[in-house]
């Protein structure tokens, strides 16, 4: 995706307006970003929003076949969007 304007003034208006709460990367979730359990692929992004999720026990809902596969591993909890 290809943001129009922006990153800071897309999050400063449209992100509040939507209600999206933004938390901080903690150091610990940067560092577990790092320690993943298992074979997990290598893109940041996918580490990042995992290593988020697992401290608080939330559920992704994800069809991302990496996701559901590390998921299916026991390492986390996830919604298959992709029934």
């Amino acid at each position: 995706m290809r943001l129009r304007r922006d990153v800071g003034t897309w999050i400063d208006s449209d992100v509040s307006l939507l209600g999206i709460r933004l938390g901080p990367i903690l150091p610990t979730i940067a560092i577990d970003r790092v320690r993943l359990p298992a074979v997990f692929p290598a893109d940041s992004g996918y580490r990042q929003i995992i290593a988020t999720a697992r401290p608080r026990g939330a559920r992704l809902l994800t069809a991302d076949r990496a996701i559901l596969d590390y998921a299916g591993g026991g390492h986390m909890a996830v919604i298959n969007a992709s029934c």
